[in-house]
């Protein structure tokens, strides 16, 4: 039983592990690209407490309600901080 066991634990578990020739393939252009931005942007970004704050901290609806009416970005400007990102040298699939 515990060699049959291990056989069907060997299989499942092999089928999980990508052909590392597969990996560096498809991972080619992360590899090259150096940098990347990823902006926390949003209601949540006022706790300060990452993006799962509502979820993590088990609030309601209404306890969220003073952080979505306090995100208040009047000097947002996407294409100013997408300009700069790229200035430093940060791609992605966008560039």
């Amino acid at each position: 039983m515990t060699v049959i066991l291990l056989f069907f634990t060997v299989v499942a578990f092999s089928q999980t592990i990508p052909n590392y020739t597969e990996l560096m393939k498809r991972t080619q252009w992360w590899r090259e690209s150096r940098f990347g931005m990823f902006i926390h942007f949003g209601a949540y970004s006022v706790a300060a407490r990452g993006e799962w704050v509502k979820s993590n901290e088990k609030m309601t609806t209404g306890q969220y309600q003073k952080y979505v009416d306090a995100f208040n970005p009047v000097d947002f400007d996407a294409k100013k901080w997408a300009k700069i990102a790229k200035q430093a040298g940060i791609c992605s699939s966008y560039c």
